[in-house]
């Protein structure tokens, strides 16, 4: 090689070096990078998380019912997938770059499967697909819109997430009487219900609501109107299912005379159903 070829072939391998260590440092610059503020929310809400899944797991060792363990069993899964995704963006894993795969043998065919096999494999998936409706029936005392009595209900959770919050209904009717005792009325009312997991409004589970009611019956045969009410509620697993207290405000209303309207304390119990 000739004394005045050397610098150019010097200069051609600083440029495969410098290409080289670039392609390198590629993955590693095209991390995305979190500031501290949401480092510290995401750690905040991982430990969050924790503790709600260690509450959870208490709760499904008293849980009797098998509705309410799939139910306690559904929340912790989807808390343990909710931390996993949570790790992933604070401790991303580098990118690898892809390898190829070479043959060295032929490729063996593997063996079809059996009909027996194919049945118990459909029958699994259905299964999984099916949607299981985890109705709840239970019944309360005390006062409903300033009047005394005791109501029964069915509530229904629904797949519709706000936030923290997973919205419910409930349908409720019962027999009431007014303060002054001279009223008596049979009630039907329908509420949509936020709950909300503890840590938010207090250290339990509770909900907040609000909905209509409509007196069907009532003294003298008559019918009412259309009312209303708004509540909030505390819960928590007790005698094989859910025991709960509401506060809130009511109205019913007659169409003919002074309409009931007060405060609103409930005390009830409540079991789902396994359907």
């Amino acid at each position: 090689m000739a004394l005045k070829d050397r610098p150019r072939y010097f200069v051609e391998f600083l440029l495969a070096f410098f290409l080289m260590a670039n392609f390198a440092l590629m993955p590693s610059l095209a991390q995305p990078k979190l500031d501290l503020q949401e480092i510290r929310k995401h750690k905040a809400e991982i430990v969050r998380l924790e503790k709600e899944i260690d509450r959870l797991k208490d709760r499904l060792k008293s849980a009797q019912s098998k509705q309410l363990r799939t139910d306690i069993t559904d929340r912790i899964n989807e808390h343990q997938a909710r931390i996993k995704k949570l790790k992933n963006i604070l401790y991303p894993k580098p990118e690898k770059p892809p390898i190829k795969a070479v043959l060295t043998k032929p490729a063996t065919t593997e063996a079809a499967p059996t009909q027996e096999a194919l049945v118990q494999a459909a029958a699994e998936a259905a299964a999984e697909k099916k949607i299981t409706y985890n109705l709840a029936v239970g019944v309360s005392t005390g006062l409903f819109a300033g009047a005394t009595g005791v109501l029964g209900e069915v509530r229904l959770p629904l797949r519709i997430v706000f936030g923290p919050a997973s919205l419910g209904l409930r349908a409720a009717g019962g027999y009431l009487q007014s303060a002054s005792a001279d009223l008596r009325y049979i009630p039907v009312c329908a509420d949509a219900i936020f709950n909300f997991p503890p840590g938010w409004f207090s250290g339990v589970d509770n909900y907040v609501g609000a909905g209509l009611n409509y007196i069907a019956l009532m003294s003298g045969r008559k019918q009412g109107t259309i009312g209303g009410e708004i509540f909030y509620g505390v819960e928590s697993t007790g005698f094989g299912g859910i025991v709960f207290g509401e506060l809130g405000y009511g109205l019913l209303r007659t169409g003919f005379s002074p309409s009931n309207r007060g405060v609103t304390v409930l005390v009830g119990y409540r079991a789902p159903l396994d359907l």
